[in-house]
């Protein structure tokens, strides 16, 4: 069980989950479930799920939450009042810790991030900064929220951003860290200027891959004040459909 989205976005994380099968034995109907709050199952594990011979299964807590609800709506063999109030507490902590909604984008306010990431194809920022492990990253200055809206391939928290960490991460034999230290190498390359001390980088889809969601136009924001001065976090299907924000 993974209680973070996009913990399961690197082949080397699916790896260790899938070690697990070992435990399965020779039982034909035993299954090794794969439980996250992600939207979509993760691309490393589609492969793997779509095969019948794997015995993996993925779901997620949306999906989890509505067989819960099926079972106490089972008028055939109806739920006791103990079970079902155990099932309301449950899916009651399952909300309470965000793992049901669908705010699978992190907008973030971007004066200095939004050419940066046009240019460098990533977001670095300060270290440890709580943003949750989503699946997207999208950008928001001049009272509007951009046309880009990257996916987040992978993040490397609290680094110094030298090239030693560059030749560290490229020794490393996960790709998601290899392509990280070629977005520092470029900042580095470039002397783009960056606080001083260690940093959280992110390494962003590029502007013209098809993994990054292109609205049609930038959101303008109608409220008063700013949409976000740190981040916020918003489902990026609302985005595609919507002219104005909040729509």
């Amino acid at each position: 069980m993974k209680t973070a989205r996009g913990a399961l976005a690197s082949r080397s994380a699916v790896e260790l989950k899938l070690a697990y099968r070992d435990k399965l034995g020779d039982d034909p109907r035993a299954r090794l479930i794969i439980l996250t709050p992600d939207s979509g199952c993760p691309t490393p594990l589609v492969d793997v799920v779509a095969d019948p011979e794997s015995r993996v299964v993925w779901v997620n807590f949306v999906k989890l939450t509505e067989a819960f609800r099926e079972v106490l709506d089972d008028e055939d063999e109806p739920a006791s009042e103990r079970e079902r109030y155990l099932v309301r507490e449950l899916i009651a902590l399952f909300r309470l810790d965000g793992l049901l909604d669908d705010l699978d984008t992190v907008i973030v306010g971007a004066k200095r991030a939004y050419p940066a990431y046009l240019n460098y194809s990533s977001y670095i920022c300060q270290p440890n900064r709580p943003i949750r492990n989503v699946a997207r990253m999208g950008f928001y200055t001049g009272k509007e929220i951009k046309v880009h809206v990257p996916r987040i391939l992978g993040r490397c928290q609290d680094v110094p951003l030298t090239y030693d960490t560059v030749e560290a991460l490229r020794s490393s034999s996960d790709a998601v860290m290899q392509g990280i230290a070629e977005v520092i190498a470029r900042n580095l390359d470039d002397e783009y200027a960056h606080t001083p001390g260690n940093h959280d980088v992110y390494w962003l889809s590029p502007p013209s891959d098809d993994n990054t969601l292109v609205l049609s136009a930038a959101l303008p924001w109608r409220s008063s004040g700013a949409f976000t001065m740190n981040q916020s976090y918003v489902d990026s299907s609302k985005l595609r459909s919507v002219l104005t924000f909040p729509g």
